[in-house]
């Protein structure tokens, strides 16, 4: 939207993570984000919903670009002008969540309520973007959706560069915080024990807490903490396998990572659950490698690890592949598209 003149401004929590808000909009507004906030407590809902109101009172924005369903459900009481934007399938991803023998799975149980029932009031008032495939052909069912996947754009792979690749040994790196799992879907446990009692490959784990990786006392093991974006995309063509630890889940049909497709850009072998459908069907069941289980992977790793020719060999035809196919300039116009259907739903409302 910024290379077709439109003026850009961001609300939200506060976040010092990443330099895109720097890059792409005029001005940052702080929103009073709270846990509190998004289990609908009335006295935090309405505090934030004051704030939003204020907000687009003073900017009177054309369109209302909202990232999550709690958004989406502060603008639709509103009777703003927006777009919803589920990355992550809230309804269903909260209810993969529940678990209700401690309190926070109550919270969440509650959470998943409440998703499911303001994605139906929203689902066909409102036009939806969506990251995979299947969860696009989800909200097509009610209303208009709009796929858009996680793919890197141009200024990402200008950004990664050229590094040098190992020779004598599988090197394979994972974006991945989770140690232990926070939900059911990111279950890694027993994924680090695949590189015990191994010479001949190693991993490196971009995200997790270095103090609690180095309780493992694995030299095989390089944990690198928290990368900035760029030290990230660079750090990745270091290495020849790019890895999404998690054990097979249901939930993983609606799942479109964008690390999947870093990785395809920075020329690593692609290795998924097989229960990543979108992930395989962009990359193609050639080009990306599946697992059962962990057991499996690490003997597919070792295969890897015996001709490590042949993974420099299937990076480079996966970083084709990527940079033919799986980029994000394309799906711009789709944006616009999604933009425009929306300026044609209900008009804003600033005086409630």
């Amino acid at each position: 939207m910024a290379k077709r003149g439109a003026e850009l401004y961001f609300a939200g929590p506060p976040s010092n993570r990443s330099a895109l808000p720097e890059i792409c909009f005029e001005k940052l507004f702080t929103l009073s984000w709270s846990p509190r906030s998004r289990v609908h407590l009335p006295l935090y809902w309405g505090a934030l919903k004051r704030s939003l109101k204020g907000l687009v009172g003073s900017l009177k924005p054309d369109l209302i670009h909202a990232h999550n369903i709690f958004a989406a459900r502060l603008c639709h009481e509103l009777g703003l002008r927006m777009i919803y934007d589920d990355h992550e399938y809230w309804p269903l991803e909260l209810k993969a969540l529940r678990n209700y023998s401690s309190k926070s799975g109550l919270i969440k149980a509650y959470l998943s309520y409440l998703a499911s029932r303001w994605s139906k009031a929203l689902i066909d008032k409102v036009p939806v973007i969506a990251a995979s495939h299947t969860v696009a052909q989800e909200y097509s069912r009610y209303g208009r959706a709009f796929l858009v996947p996680n793919f890197p754009n141009e200024l990402e792979t200008r950004l990664m560069g050229r590094r040098m690749k190992p020779h004598d040994l599988l090197s394979c790196v994972a974006i991945e915080k989770d140690f232990p799992a926070a939900a059911p879907f990111r279950d890694t446990s027993g994924f680090l024990d695949i590189f015990s009692n191994t010479k001949s490959m190693r991993v490196t784990l971009i995200g997790p807490s270095r103090s609690l990786i180095h309780n493992l006392v694995n030299p095989r093991i390089n944990p690198l903490g928290y990368l900035s974006h760029t030290e990230m995309l660079r750090e990745l063509c270091r290495h020849h396998v790019g890895i999404i630890p998690w054990k097979p889940h249901w939930f993983h049909k609606y799942c479109n990572p964008n690390k999947a497709y870093q990785y395809a850009h920075a020329g690593l072998v692609v290795v998924v659950p097989y229960t990543m459908q979108p992930v395989i069907e962009a990359l193609g069941k050639d080009l990306c490698l599946a697992f059962r289980g962990f057991q499996e992977l690490r003997e597919l790793l070792r295969d890897l690890s015996g001709d490590v020719k042949y993974a420099l060999k299937l990076g480079r035809e996966i970083k084709e592949h990527a940079r033919e196919k799986l980029v994000w300039e394309p799906y711009e116009d789709i944006i616009q598209e999604a933009y425009e259907a929306a300026s044609s739903t209900v008009r804003r409302v600033y005086s409630q």
